[in-house]
């Protein structure tokens, strides 16, 4: 009896296992087929009992088929092994030639296919794997490169092609004659990388796989064909060692990717479009699960693509809609040429609905779409959505255009009309009416009103008794839509029929009205609230330029006043008062008596208080000039026109300041006399800044907190010979500054005048 041939069949895939072994103990009865899923168990049956041949195919769960013949050499040299993938390629073909296979053989399609197989096998175990070393892989090489569908070329040490397989005419644009003897780095082949530059001697395949002694996979280069054209190449190729184990030569496939290559640049570039595209595209399958979403989803309908892959889009959309979508993609497949837009409602991932209108197609020519393509977009919401928001850069506009020409009125009534017009380009309702009423008059009496008020109201608008005003002082923003709603607040002989109360923070009750019902919308009150609010601002500013005007004339008033005072004291009084100081001179030297000195003291103390008086008048005018003055210059000066003795002057901080110069040396004078007076000949003074202007404090015993009030008033003094008008003449020239002066306690217990309001110079 012959003995039978063991035959390891190593597939992941049970059932083309069973069907292979079969075939092949049908082909050959001799042939005894025993089974392994993987290339672990291979390794444990090959250990277990003895196999006259191994059959593997590539894809292998773990290990692949290249990795368990290696494997397999590592323990069995001599055994027989047949590598049968069942998608071949020049890369596998030439890995497998490195790792020393007995045979190669791709699966074929059709009955017969596993013939070929059981002929290679017996051819195997005929011939046992004894012959090794170069000679026999250049013979296995051999018998490959022509079966092989595709360009396989082997390069020699020197880096010429020795060998070019049928293929090389389909992707070199030579024939296999003219490929032979050239070069890898030919310059006539211009290879280029990806992105079309040159590349390095050094980094090309060959020379790659030479120098590392390592295989290279799908390795994309360009290389010029003769007739000018350009081709882009996938290369993958492994060394091949002789006896001693030295790459002998390199053995290559070469794939010509250039129609891939366009393709999938394409792709790419419509990858970009459609992620940046607010329409959703989207692929279904005919029951309607989605296969593919763009990445507009999520912008649109808040969902991350990967939540609705998998998903029938019928379940996000109403009961009611999934009949018409049906039908849609029953017409589309029935007529591939034909496209359907349907709208239908869409749920959101918020939960909320959303209308979708979407045009659907029949699969399209093109490997990447296997399906319906439906391209959707957001309707109806969207676009309300894109009015307003568009209607609210229109209102803003002109809310800022109002803004300006509110502010540019120069009364009440100018503000009103401003604000009408306003009205009328901002809220969406036909106006009828604007004016405001002062709460605080005591009877809500109108401030101003517009032309359309006039005519709405009368003359002047009535508000009698029956007229429930007092919303107004509720301070609440409030919309009166209907007068059945608020009878109280409308007055019935009027046609108004809508009315919006904004109160105003100074100025009363902003009050739009309409002839129309339900005129306002709630939405109405955001741009009512900024327009009462610029009217509010533009009313303020009227209000205080009046108070500014009143003040300046009070104040020019008040100089007149003071000037005239200054004349009478200097030429009324103080004319008297010279001649009787000369007089006491001459009584002097014609008679000797006690009475003369007292009287002397009485004129001079007399003429002090007529020069602190007219320095009170004078120094109390506004201040119309100011200049940029350096206090540490301005404090130096005023220092050595004082009696000082010992005493001493820091300036702590040296800051400028805006005022007149003459007066503020009154007030420097004034306030280190007076530091002398009480602190003795030893104090200390200093000037520096506060956060909202300047400083002056001494060392001295200071003034007690009970004075420190009336200090500032007229004849104040604690001093037997002080006129008590120094510190007078410090409030009087800081309040013509625009500044306000305060008496607090100094850092050493002393006393310390603050002026705020100062106009600091940080430039």
């Amino acid at each position: 009896m012959t003995e039978s041939t063991r035959v390891l069949l190593t597939c992941g895939e049970a059932d083309v296992a069973e069907t292979v072994s079969t075939a092949l103990e049908e082909q050959n009865t001799r042939l005894a087929v025993t089974t392994a899923p993987s290339a672990s168990d291979g390794m444990e049956r090959l250990r277990a009992q003895r196999f006259d041949c191994v059959v593997s195919t590539h894809d292998l769960p773990g290990k692949d088929g290249i990795e368990f013949l290696e494997t397999v050499r590592e323990h069995y040299e001599q055994l027989p092994f047949v590598l049968y993938p069942s998608n071949g390629s020049e890369t596998v073909a030439a890995d497998a030639i490195s790792a020393d296979v007995t045979e190669y053989l791709q699966s074929g399609d059709g009955a017969d296919r596993h013939e070929p197989l059981a002929r290679a096998i017996a051819d195997a175990v005929a011939a046992p794997h004894t012959v090794t070393g170069s000679a026999a892989r250049r013979g296995q090489l051999d018998q490959i490169l022509r079966t092989v569908p595709g360009c396989v070329v082997q390069i020699d040490d020197a880096g010429q092609f020795v060998y070019a397989n049928r293929r090389a005419k389909e992707v070199l644009g030579l024939e296999r004659s003219e490929v032979t003897g050239r070069t890898y780095n030919d310059p006539e082949w211009d290879i280029r990388n990806v992105h079309g530059d040159p590349i390095p001697d050094e980094e090309l395949p060959f020379r790659q796989v030479w120098d590392s002694g390592e295989p290279l996979y799908n390795y994309r280069h360009s290389i010029r064909w003769p007739d000018g054209s350009e081709k882009m190449l996938s290369v993958s190729g492994g060394p091949l060692f002789d006896e001693q184990g030295t790459v002998e030569s390199a053995v290559f496939s070469l794939t010509d990717i250039t129609e891939q290559t366009r393709r999938e640049r394409e792709l790419a570039r419509y990858e970009q479009v459609v992620e940046h595209l607010d329409d959703i595209a989207t692929i279904i399958d005919p029951d309607g699960t989605i296969e593919y979403v763009s990445p507009a989803v999520e912008r649109v309908l808040g969902y991350e693509p990967d939540e609705l892959i998998g998903d029938v889009g019928f379940g996000y959309q109403p009961p009611a809609a999934a009949d018409a979508v049906a039908d849609a993609i029953e017409d589309v497949l029935a007529d591939p040429s034909e496209t359907r837009t349907v709208r239908t409602k869409f749920r959101r991932a918020d939960g909320s609905w959303c209308w979708v209108e979407s045009t659907l197609r029949n699969r399209l020519d093109n490997e990447a779409i296997d399906g319906i393509l439906v391209s959707s977009r957001e309707v109806g919401e969207q676009q309300e959505q894109k009015q307003r928001t568009q209607r609210r850069e229109q209102q803003f506009s002109t809310l800022h255009r109002a803004t300006r020409q509110l502010l540019g009125s120069e009364t009440p009534q100018q503000v009103a009309e401003t604000a009408s017009r306003t009205a009328v380009d901002v809220l969406d309702f036909q106006l009828n009416g604007i004016h405001f009423y002062d709460a605080a008059a005591g009877g809500l009496s109108p401030v101003a009103v517009s032309e359309a008020s006039r005519d709405l109201f009368g003359e002047v608008p009535v508000i009698d008794d029956g007229v429930a005003w007092r919303t107004f002082q509720s301070g609440e923003e409030r919309i009166y839509n209907d007068i059945d709603e608020a009878e109280a607040v409308y007055n019935p002989e009027t046609a108004v029929r809508s009315e919006m109360h904004l109160p105003l923070a100074d100025h009363g009750v902003f009050i739009i009205s309409s002839t129309e019902t339900n005129a306002f919308a709630e939405t109405d009150i955001e741009f009512g609230r900024l327009l009462a609010a610029n009217t509010e601002a533009a009313l303020k500013r009227i209000s205080k330029e009046q108070q500014l005007q009143s003040r300046e004339t009070e104040l020019k008033q008040q100089n007149n006043r003071l000037e005239e005072f200054a004349s009478i004291v200097s030429h009324d009084l103080k004319n008297p008062l010279n001649v009787a100081q000369a007089r006491t001179e001459f009584l002097t030297d014609e008679c000797d008596s006690t009475h003369v000195q007292p009287i002397e003291q009485s004129l001079d103390r007399m003429e002090e208080i007529v020069v602190d008086t007219l320095t009170l008048a004078r120094q109390g005018n506004v201040v119309a000039e100011t200049e940029p003055i350096h206090l540490t210059n301005l404090v130096g000066k005023c220092w050595k026109t004082v009696s000082t003795d010992d005493a001493t002057i820091q300036v702590v901080d040296p800051v400028t300041v805006n005022g007149d110069r003459g007066r503020l040396q009154h007030v420097f004078e004034n306030l280190f006399r007076n530091a002398v007076d009480h602190g003795g000949t030893d104090v200390t003074v200093r000037v520096g800044r506060t956060d909202d202007g300047i400083y002056v404090e001494d060392t001295g015993p200071g003034i007690p907190e009970a004075d420190r009030e009336t200090v500032f008033e007229p004849g104040h003094t604690s001093a037997e010979d002080g006129t008590g008008f120094g510190l007078t003449i410090v409030k009087r020239v800081a309040e013509a500054h625009g500044w306000e002066v305060t008496v607090v306690a100094g850092t050493d217990g002393g006393a310390r005048l603050e002026f705020t309001g100062v106009e600091i110079d940080d430039d």
